[in-house]
């Protein structure tokens, strides 16, 4: 880990030297069901307070995990991916969140919290992974996610991106053709 800090994304690098296969995968609405928390508290909670408590530290850390979500990281895992988690997470938001991932039992070699997701592009250019998973969606809080088009097209030119709808059982079940495809 101090061999990572002290050379930044350039890490990464040394790991593609050695042929470790790098997977860069998001969060929210991708293995953590922030939709279903932000519908609770849409109905219980006041449209002031809303906001809010939405995005709180005490609200975050009791996300649920997408179904099948943590079988799927595992499975990357076990077939020598390294976990790059790339979040669209304030700062302040970076020990609750790596506290859900172990609370969850999830694997972390890395985790990069950047203030939007348009940030991540440049993340991903750096590292250069060999597939990412990200729902790429936002406008979440209004309950009305919607494609962050822009960031799809421009990461898909360069990159392996697997565009999340909820689908861990698929990926799954189709493992070896979505790995085989970026070998």
């Amino acid at each position: 880990m101090i061999i990572g800090f002290c050379l930044g994304y350039s890490k990464y690098l040394i790991i593609k030297t050695y042929r470790m296969k790098i997977l860069i995968c998001d969060i929210d609405n991708t293995v953590a069901d922030q939709m279903k928390s932000l519908k609770i508290l849409n109905v219980s909670a006041s449209s002031e307070s809303y906001l809010e408590k939405s995005y709180s530290i005490d609200e975050m850390i009791k996300y649920e995990v997408l179904d099948n979500a943590l079988e799927g990281i595992k499975q990357f895992k076990s077939n020598h991916y390294k976990i790059i988690w790339l979040t669209a997470r304030k700062d302040k938001f970076a020990k609750v969140t790596k506290d859900w991932l172990i609370q969850n039992k999830f694997p972390i070699d890395d985790l990069i919290l950047v203030s939007k997701i348009s940030k991540k592009i440049e993340v991903i250019d750096e590292i250069k992974p060999d597939l990412i998973i990200d729902d790429c969606n936002y406008n979440q809080h209004n309950l009305n996610p919607l494609p962050a088009t822009d960031f799809i097209s421009t990461v898909k030119k360069n990159h392996n991106l697997l565009v999340f709808k909820n689908n861990w059982k698929w990926i799954i079940e189709n493992f070896e053709q979505i790995t085989n495809k970026i070998q």
